[in-house]
């Protein structure tokens, strides 16, 4: 969150996210006092006193100039035939930004389409822009998994990522 007598007003015309980014500060209770909602994930270190952008809440991200919503390129991803599920992290690999897709394919018994890195890619590019497909796509039998059954994107930044974002 953002506090300060700089923080904007709200949203132009859109009172409902306005409404979700700008609001009051919950420590003070004795007047009004809006902070924004950024919806970055920040950390504090104690060695420098200084506060480090981590991420985003919302899983957007900056790649190339362009901010893109993680969420969008596994959208596009799970409307591929013969896959079971897939899974999008970006980091920097040598400092240079990198969306990596791992994607589970659907068991090969069932006579679904056999799906390759080209053929993945090929059809992505009929769903979103080029800046949005993966650098590169890993094919596993199994994505990892959080203790809530989730997708563990942690544990997968974690196997392509050894520098910080």
């Amino acid at each position: 969150c953002l506090l300060g007598p700089n923080v904007g007003k709200g949203y132009y015309n859109d009172e409902k996210r306005t409404r979700e980014s700008f609001v009051q500060n919950p420590l003070n209770g004795k007047y009004r006092e809006i902070m924004y909602k950024t919806g970055d994930t920040v950390k504090h270190c104690s060695d420098d006193n200084k506060i480090y952008f981590v991420g985003r809440k919302d899983n957007q991200i900056k790649h190339m100039g362009y901010r893109i919503e993680l969420d969008e390129i596994e959208l596009a991803l799970n409307r591929l035939d013969g896959l079971s599920q897939a899974a999008v992290v970006h980091g920097k690999i040598n400092g240079i930004s990198q969306i990596i897709a791992t994607i589970s394919p659907e068991n090969k018994n069932k006579n679904k389409t056999e799906l390759d890195e080209k053929t993945v890619r090929d059809n992505l590019k009929e769903m979103i822009p080029d800046y949005m497909i993966p650098t590169k796509i890993f094919f596993e039998d199994t994505l990892p998994k959080n203790a809530n059954g989730k997708v563990d994107r942690r544990a997968l930044k974690d196997i392509h990522f050894s520098e910080p974002v």
